[in-house]
């Protein structure tokens, strides 16, 4: 790829994954894998939902099984880059 053709990967999410339970064909790997991107608005939105709706229900859990308190807590409070 020449560096006129590239494209800023800033704030955005790549990802490539195997479409099924079986090995990637060496001769037509594009038939067993998914690739695509989502732009930065689709990250803003998940941080959101993670945020908002799925770390308090999890703060409201009893039991964090063989997890201590300081892990939990831990847990809880991380937050990924920006």
């Amino acid at each position: 790829m020449l560096p006129a053709q590239r494209e800023a990967l800033t704030n955005k999410l790549v990802y490539v994954a195997r479409a099924g339970s079986r090995a990637v064909s060496e001769k037509t790997p594009e038939a067993d894998l998914l690739a695509g991107e989502l732009p930065a608005a689709a990250l803003e939105a998940v941080q959101v939902l993670l945020a908002e709706v799925y770390v308090p229900l999890l703060a409201e859990q009893a039991s964090w099984g063989r997890s201590t308190d300081a892990q939990t807590h831990e847990f809880l409070e991380a937050r990924p880059p920006l």
